[in-house]
């Protein structure tokens, strides 16, 4: 307990360094301020669990969703107390190893892959081995525009590229590719992928990434429930959707399907329309939303290890959902409750009183 009472403040002093320069790159930030009883419940409400918060970050959410609650999850609590209760990391890897995916959710849509490098061998869609030497060959009986990404960790599109395969010929930004030179980049554990064609009403706001929803399910005795959900875009041209490290969008959807009016940047700058496209965000419907949605919970209810669970997930043109990667630990949960207000919402003590010991009164 002491162990985790010790990361807790040396991440606290890191999300307190974090949200400090958001309020430096955003001034509007600055303007707005909780109004005491809404600041007394926050602070009430953390000291039941023996915790005094650093309410910078509830200030800046609400000042931009306007969802006025006392129940908003700072991320080092959620880091430290919350997600290592409801999830077991140490089984994390391969659960989250999208070379194992078409195994573990078998039958369950994923993009469709044409190399596997698993522990350093290669292999086809369907597990079959394939010699180094023969990789090449292999690449060049598939025409087109390809994804290359890390199997195990691709957070901040890290290490992600894409091919094209022309002619017998392997290209990534118009230059001669080999198998050899992909191995310099990564050297184990990754695989390549076809591009995933997705909606026409996603690719109408910003037509160059995969534009992903993030779902947050969580489990509550025998039920698993979607909580929150918001879709991410990419900008300037870029194939990658919102990261941290390369910018975009990202905008909260209602649980019928609705994006919210405005969509949010790395410096909670909020935005009506796509800058590079002018699409706007609100009032778009999201055609079979209630079916990703059942996706994501159908999905997790094969990981019993884990109660909560991030899952990134495309819908393609024909309107079905795309397993595109599920997170178990580290689920960043800022940019969720930013757009959709606390992140457990109902549940929220149900789960803290599972997680955290309530201060002896």
């Amino acid at each position: 307990m002491l162990i985790n009472w010790l990361k807790y403040i040396k991440l606290k002093k890191s999300k307190s360094k974090e949200i400090r320069e958001k309020y430096a790159h955003n001034h509007l930030l600055n303007n707005f301020h909780l109004n005491d009883d809404l600041n007394n419940k926050i602070k009430t409400f953390w000291e039941k669990y023996g915790i005094k918060i650093n309410t910078l970050w509830c200030r800046a959410w609400i000042s931009v969703n306007g969802i006025e609650d006392y129940r908003y999850i700072p991320e080092e609590i959620f880091y430290t107390f919350i997600e290592p209760k409801l999830n077991r990391k140490d089984l994390f890897i391969a659960y989250v190893d999208k070379n194992n995916y078409d195994k573990l959710f078998a039958d369950s849509g994923t993009p469709v892959t044409i190399l596997r490098n698993i522990n350093g061998k290669y292999y086809d869609r369907n597990y079959e081995r394939i010699k180094s030497s023969h990789v090449s060959d292999h690449l060049k009986k598939y025409l087109g525009d390809y994804i290359v990404k890390p199997s195990i960790d691709s957070s901040g599109a890290k290490n992600v590229f894409k091919i094209q395969i022309d002619e017998q010929k392997i290209y990534t930004n118009g230059q001669l590719i080999t198998i050899e030179s992909i191995e310099e980049i990564l050297p184990r554990d990754f695989l390549v992928q076809e591009f995933v064609d997705q909606h026409t009403v996603l690719k109408n706001i910003y037509p160059h990434s995969l534009n992903t929803f993030r779902v947050v399910t969580l489990r509550i005795d025998d039920d698993i429930y979607a909580v929150k959900s918001i879709v991410k875009f990419g900008d300037r041209g870029s194939y990658v959707d919102y990261t941290e490290e390369q910018g975009g969008y990202h905008c909260g959807v209602k649980p019928e399907g609705t994006l919210n009016q405005f969509a949010i940047d790395l410096y909670y700058n909020k935005y009506r329309t796509h800058p590079y496209t002018g699409a706007a965000f609100g009032d778009v419907h999201i055609p079979q939303f209630s079916f990703l949605l059942n996706f994501a919970k159908d999905l997790h209810s094969q990981l019993l290890y884990y109660d909560m669970a991030s899952w990134d997930l495309a819908i393609n043109k024909n309107g079905e959902p795309v397993l595109i990667e599920v997170n178990l630990v580290y689920q960043g949960i800022g940019f969720i409750q930013i757009n959709n207000g606390p992140l457990f919402g109902d549940y929220t003590e149900d789960i803290l009183d599972r997680c955290i010991k309530r201060k002896r009164i």
